[in-house]
């Protein structure tokens, strides 16, 4: 529990509500650099750089649940959409990735 929420903490995405008895954490997706960032930032030479694409990222402002269960000796993260529901999008996986970057 409290290796996601460190996890969590140091990523894009802010906890906006959490749960230790349900396993839940409710999350909202942040881009620091879209956030400070204002129109017309992004220079000419910037949009030329057609190769350096990042990967989409999700809207800012998207919410996902991450929940938690055990099994045995493991700990099973499943993300959600903000409805509750299975969420496989890229934006879920996103989520993932960014947990199993800081917990390996």
């Amino acid at each position: 529990w409290r290796l996601v929420g460190l996890a969590l903490d140091s990523s894009n995405y802010a906890v906006e509500e959490q749960n230790r008895g349900q396993g839940l954490y409710v999350v909202e997706y942040r881009d620091p650099e879209k956030e400070n960032q204002k129109p017309g930032d992004e220079g000419w030479l910037s949009k030329l750089a057609f190769w350096r694409s990042k990967p989409e990222a999700p809207p800012v402002g998207t919410r996902y649940r991450v929940r938690l269960s055990g099994q045995g000796q493991q700990t099973i993260v499943v993300v959600r959409d903000a409805s509750d529901q299975p969420d496989s999008s890229a934006g879920a996986r996103q989520v993932l990735e960014a947990l199993q970057k800081v917990i390996k």
